[in-house]
């Protein structure tokens, strides 16, 4: 017999809340195999597999739009998730970076 899992379980699993994978079914990044008698998303392990394969594509650095290319066939050669990566630490330093030179001007 195959488990199904509703939304709250399924955020319970994975660590996501609830309103992320609403927001993942509204814009069609992530969406549930069926739905319960009284309306409720139910989720089967294949889609658990899919949401797996979405956080590991986010823990890449990838974008949600980005994301869906690689789910709809497109793949990303090595050197392009690491520039990817190294855009997204660029911006990260630039952040900090302000972040810093306005603490250093409040503390003077």
């Amino acid at each position: 017999m195959q488990q199904n899992w509703k939304v709250g379980d399924l955020a319970k699993l994975t660590g996501l809340t609830v309103r992320t994978l609403r927001f993942y079914d509204q814009i069609g990044l992530f969406s549930p195999s069926g739905h319960s008698t009284t309306g409720h998303r139910l989720y089967n392990e294949a889609d658990i597999k899919r949401l797996q394969q979405i956080l590991s594509l986010k823990d890449l650095g990838l974008s949600l739009e980005e994301i869906q290319t690689v789910l709809k066939g497109h793949t990303f050669a090595p050197s392009d998730i690491v520039a990817i990566q190294i855009e997204r630490i660029r911006k990260i330093i630039k952040t900090e970076q302000k972040l810093l030179a306005e603490l250093e001007r409040v503390a003077d």
